[in-house]
């Protein structure tokens, strides 16, 4: 749910438009509605974290009310005059924006604009021939507005159409500074402020379905530069992870490979029906994961387990230790049903380092599991 900052508008086009912003816009897009710049009132101002800055011009018209003639001759019923193209006023807009943050923080970020049609469809949107007035890519139809997917995509398109431009990241940091300077009451987090120290890596088991708020701050945690190894016991938990993360890299402009990353997003994250990948980030869907372990746990810099209950009996080494070796079980039954190399864990991970020595280790050693806990083998071959 996006942050809209500024009350619903009253006008029915307005309204629609702040109402599907804040359903279908995930957590973390800062909306602002009915401004100012440069004595002109915008429509809506989002910011948007490793994108940009989104300007939107809202037309509340319908087809059947509307006569285009051309560009800058829009004839409205109910208006006494022709309406001007209402992509060149959101042009006017991000350019405005763009200047002031450029004097004011000597920085460029993409800002970008679209126009929006609340009530009409984009059969009307071509019928009508407001093609003509502004592109596809950058307009939002009534469609757009009824599913997150949608709308997302539309918004992600019109900023592929300029990413290329050189332009500064719209950072965390940024945003803040700019929230300081538009909203007198707002106070940024303490780990906004003074940041936040994230574990390397984590390990992490969950039998059980996983929230979207813990789905949210894996990928929150990902991105901030932690490892992580992800096991899964709930498969509608799985596809929201896999949406999750799939979405983050295309809103970062990312474009996710095995061992690396790259920048500008193309092809997104490969999903497989039981695992994906990338670097540094394994997630998998195991079947059964209840039968090793009753509740989630993790386990942070090959120290200590965390678990979501303080009562949770998975605290314990040994414990730590069937869940890694029941885990490199079914992920190499998995690997063997699939026949596909890639099915195999990452040479590079925790896990398939673990699993390396102790194919290399006699097996009178790890007999003694008191001495050889994949806690302290970790340690070892890291």
């Amino acid at each position: 749910m996006a942050a809209m900052i500024d009350a619903k508008p009253e006008y029915r086009g307005e309204a629609k438009v702040w109402e599907a912003l804040e359903r279908l816009l995930p957590h973390g897009i800062v909306a602002y509605n009915n401004r100012e710049i440069n004595g002109r009132e915008y429509d809506f101002c989002l910011l948007i974290e490793d994108m940009g800055v989104l300007m939107i011009e809202v037309k509340g018209w319908r087809a059947d009310k509307i006569t285009v003639r051309g560009v800058d001759e829009i004839v409205v019923e109910g208006y006494e005059k022709p309406q001007r193209s209402p992509k060149k006023q959101a042009r006017a807009y991000r350019f405005a924006l763009l200047n002031r943050i450029a004097e004011e923080y000597s920085l460029s970020p993409c800002v970008f604009d679209m126009v929006c049609y609340p009530f009409i469809s984009a059969k009307e949107y071509r019928n009508t021939r407001l093609d003509t007035v502004s592109e596809e890519q950058f307009t939002i139809c009534r469609e757009d507005l009824e599913r997150a997917d949608a709308l997302l995509g539309k918004i992600r398109r019109a900023y592929d159409a300029l990413r290329y431009i050189p332009h500064d990241a719209l950072t965390a940091d940024l945003i803040v500074r700019l929230r300081q300077a538009w909203e007198p009451a707002y106070e940024p987090p303490v780990q906004e402020m003074a940041g936040t120290a994230h574990p390397y890596s984590i390990l992490s088991v969950h039998p059980n379905e996983v929230t979207q708020a813990e789905i949210e701050r894996m990928v929150a945690a990902y991105f901030a530069g932690t490892k992580h190894v992800v096991f899964l016991g709930d498969q509608e938990s799985y596809a929201r992870a896999a949406e999750a993360f799939r979405r983050a890299f295309a809103q970062r402009n990312i474009e996710p490979l095995a061992h690396g990353l790259q920048i500008g997003h193309r092809n997104g994250l490969v999903v497989g029906g039981r695992s994906f990948r990338s670097f540094h980030l394994e997630v998998y869907l195991i079947d059964h994961l209840d039968e090793i372990t009753a509740s989630a746990v993790s386990y942070e810099e090959g120290g200590r387990s965390v678990c979501c209950s303080s009562a949770c009996p998975h605290r314990r080494t040994s414990t730590i230790s069937s869940i890694w070796s029941s885990m490199h079980h079914r992920i190499a039954m998995f690997s063997l049903q699939q026949g596909r190399a890639r099915a195999r864990p990452s040479p590079w991970s925790p896990v398939s380092r673990f699993c390396a020595a102790k194919r290399r280790m006699p097996s009178r050693i790890w007999k003694r599991r008191s001495r050889w806990s994949p806690l302290r083998m970790t340690r070892r071959i890291i």
